[in-house]
């Protein structure tokens, strides 16, 4: 049960991240799949097994090479270009930790009515990650659960009652929009795996956390595209997909939706800052509290940053270096 325990420990932490508030919102499923149609229905599948390899790969390479952290993850395995590697990944991790804690903070004002939700949100990542990475995995155990469940178990409800729509449409588009979004999700997912992959011992335990990780990524994927496609003709429109969902039952599951989102961006805030926090960590002299406070200090300070010019920017860029890797893993693989 022990050993049990922790794979699903990690493979929580990872789909925890992995739940972003892109994801929990459903712009991301809904630019990235419904809009394709039948494109983005074969999308899925296709992304998913992409994660899943490429997860397996990552965490095989990473206990090969016995490193601590994706710096020495990138440095190692990217060559020539690892600097580069490192040096595009960090910035963008650490813009993406200034917008989840600004993201955090807008949604608990919009919420409660209270400022200063930025800084209380570090406040508890920063304590997370001082508790130690047995407190993060033993958290992100019970989050992704929660998360998962609210997401899901209302959507299934508004299914059967619009009934299922698969779409009768499509774009080949749908194609590398889905290996786009894998390759994003992998290059981000490296954090994870270099940062806890010494909490898994055999070749086994790394595809089952690989596994166990994207399988609810996946199931997610489709319930809520399928729940997107349900939405029918004139059924209204939001910034947000998923709460054209929500209010279909009233207040109270718009406002669980509004708590998992903050959940969504609580659990990839705490990814990206434990992540710089080792980085910090294995390169300079810093215990882990100062390091901490050093890396969401930083965050804090680009919390203000807006978030469409970032993804706009962020998905091609950060989404190219994770197909470059992938394809060198593959490589390698044979």
């Amino acid at each position: 049960m022990g050993r049990i325990r922790e794979i699903s420990g990690v493979a929580s932490f990872y789909t925890a991240a992995f739940i972003g508030a892109g994801f929990a919102s459903g712009e991301e499923i809904q630019a990235f799949f419904v809009r394709y149609g039948l494109g983005g229905l074969v999308g899925i599948p296709l992304s998913i097994a992409v994660l899943v390899l490429g997860s397996g790969l990552v965490l095989e390479q990473c206990k090969r090479l016995g490193v601590g952290s994706y710096s020495e993850f990138f440095h190692r395995e990217g060559g020539r270009l690892g600097r580069v590697y490192d040096t595009v990944y960090s910035v963008f991790a650490l813009t993406g930790l200034g917008v989840m804690l600004a993201g955090c903070g807008a949604l608990a004002r919009s919420l409660v009515g209270l400022p200063g939700g930025a800084l209380a949100t570090a406040v508890a990542v920063g304590l997370t990650i001082w508790a130690g990475p047995g407190q993060i995995l033993r958290l992100s155990s019970i989050l992704t659960p929660v998360m998962a469940t609210v997401l899901v178990i209302p959507t299934l409800g508004f299914i059967v009652k619009e009934g299922i729509t698969l779409p009768t449409w499509g774009s080949h588009l749908g194609i590398p929009a889905a290996l786009l979004y894998a390759s994003y999700n992998l290059s981000f997912s490296m954090a994870v795996w270099a940062s806890f992959h010494d909490r898994l011992k055999t070749r086994g335990e790394l595809w089952a956390a690989a596994l166990l990780g994207n399988g609810p990524v996946g199931i997610l994927l489709f319930v809520l595209s399928l729940g997107l496609w349900a939405v029918p003709p004139g059924g209204g429109q939001s910034e947000i997909p998923i709460l054209v969902i929500a209010r279909a039952y009233g207040p109270l599951v718009t406002g669980s939706f509004a708590a998992i989102l903050y959940l969504a961006m609580f659990s990839t805030a705490l990814a990206h800052g434990y992540a710089l926090t080792l980085r910090v960590k294995l390169q300079t002299t810093l215990e882990t509290g100062s390091a901490t406070a050093l890396v969401l200090g930083a965050g804090l300070a680009l919390s203000a940053f807006g978030f469409s010019a970032l993804v706009r920017l962020g998905y091609p860029i950060v989404g190219l270096m994770g197909m470059l890797i992938f394809g060198t893993l593959l490589g390698k693989g044979r």
